[in-house]
């Protein structure tokens, strides 16, 4: 054993070897598990070497090198171990995307925000000895958890008290682990957790969803007539491909405009959001159904997105109403 006041140890040979093996990794942090890459290109090869890793790796990350780019990627902008973020990935199906474990948003809200949150809890909750089902009908745990529980995630930023409350454990649909019902007061804190840091700090976890959320993720229903279908390009894309067509358009007519033109027909061309691709946006949400809700008054437009550009709530809101409005046509 070292002397109290002996030099720190040097990093493990095994450890150093693992770091120099990729070329461009500059430094290895035994303690926080961060890889520091040079480059984009070390970064690739990283993730190729990675995606060899057999057993040390979920099913969905093996042999598929751009998959662990992108889990990687995240784990650098979060200073996480990208092996220790990779265990808590989740894919659902092979067409969805990559899903992180709820607790891994605090972690990242943590390193990447110095935010650590506090949690309280209200109303109560009681174990029934029944079988628990997930939301697909498949039984989760030998016993359910019902009540008015839920979970308030606080956090003092800059002087001011920021909390997100959780829906209580009845109002809950998507409860498809068996920590719900064996321990319900965690998976509050996770769902707290989450929401504050989606709510408070979207550019944290921008584009990253939860095991929950891609469970609540359903497709979008497609109401064009079938003969229809193929004269089009399906989805957003085409939505934005329209846009830009008919901006080109305005342009070649010399349809120019002042920077103080206050026309309607200006306002609606280069408004943000007739630029913006809501690829992001989370089917079911309440800003999803508050955008549909919007696009049935034939009044409104999408100017009327009431949230900031660049954030979680303005993808929904954007991703209900253009859906609306194209099931409408």
């Amino acid at each position: 054993m070292n002397a109290p006041n002996a030099e720190p140890t040097a990093v493990h040979p095994a450890a150093l070897e693992r770091a120099q093996f990729v070329e461009g990794v500059k430094n290895y942090d035994p303690g926080l598990g961060a890889y520091n890459f040079a480059n984009l290109g070390d970064l690739v090869r990283f993730a190729d070497l990675m995606a060899k890793a057999d057993v040390m790796l979920p099913k969905h990350l093996r042999n598929k090198p751009s998959i662990c780019l992108a889990v990687a990627m995240r784990a650098t902008h979060w200073k996480m171990d990208p092996f220790a973020l990779a265990v808590e990935t989740y894919q659902a199906k092979d067409d969805q995307p990559i899903a992180y474990q709820a607790k891994v948003f605090v972690a990242a809200l943590k390193n990447c925000a110095g935010i650590e949150l506090q949690y309280r809890f209200e109303g109560d909750y009681r174990v029934e000895n029944k079988p628990a089902q997930s939301s697909k009908g498949n039984e989760t745990s030998k016993r359910t958890s019902t009540g008015d529980r839920k979970c308030i995630a606080y956090a003092e930023v800059n002087g001011k008290l920021l909390e997100y409350e959780t829906p209580t454990i009845d109002n809950i649909t998507i409860k498809n682990s068996p920590l719900w019902h064996n321990d319900p007061d965690q998976q509050l804190a996770y769902y707290a957790g989450r929401g504050w840091t989606r709510r408070y700090r979207p550019g944290v976890i921008m584009g990253a969803y939860s095991v929950d959320e891609v469970e609540e993720m359903r497709p979008i229903r497609d109401v064009t007539p079938a003969e229809d279908r193929s004269k089009r390009v399906d989805g957003f894309a085409a939505i934005a491909t329209k846009a830009r067509a008919e901006g080109a358009q305005d342009a070649a007519q010399g349809a120019a405009y002042d920077s103080d033109d206050e026309s309607e027909q200006a306002g609606e061309l280069f408004h943000w959001t007739y630029r913006h691709d809501p690829l992001n946006a989370i089917p079911g949400s309440k800003e999803w159904t508050w955008g549909e809700e919007s696009a049935a008054d034939p009044e409104q437009t999408r100017r009327a997105c009431p949230f900031e550009q660049g954030t979680q709530e303005a993808d929904d809101w954007l991703g209900g109403f253009i859906g609306k409005r194209r099931a409408m046509e």
